[in-house]
């Protein structure tokens, strides 16, 4: 006498993703890591693909922002199990500190 069972795997959908954070001020190459949280925890697929609006600004590999230069670029996150749920955070990079240049000695007699 043998017995068989049949498993059903349900395949639980993405619902959402979100990120840690919603801002970012970064210096020119300065770096910060953004953690994305798909839902719901059981979801069958729970992988990310990330993208930035504007690689000279800023760039972003596995979540790990770089800041290249001034201005602003939008990281996008996305979860792959279906690519329509996303979820961004709006990264500034700050202007390069000029250095001040010394006063000029006055001249003797002015």
């Amino acid at each position: 006498m043998s017995a068989s069972a049949v498993i059903k795997v349900e395949k639980v959908d993405v619902t959402g993703v979100s990120l840690n954070e919603e801002t970012l001020t970064l210096d020119p190459e300065g770096t910060a890591t953004l953690t994305a949280t798909v839902t719901p925890s059981n979801a069958y697929v729970k992988t990310v693909s990330w993208s930035s609006s504007d690689e000279t600004v800023a760039t972003v590999e596995d979540g790990v922002v770089t800041a290249v230069a001034a201005g602003t670029a939008t990281i996008t996150v996305t979860a792959t199990d279906d690519n329509t749920k996303t979820a961004t955070c709006t990264v500034t990079v700050n202007a390069p500190e000029t250095p001040e240049e010394p006063d000029e000695p006055e001249e003797p007699g002015e």
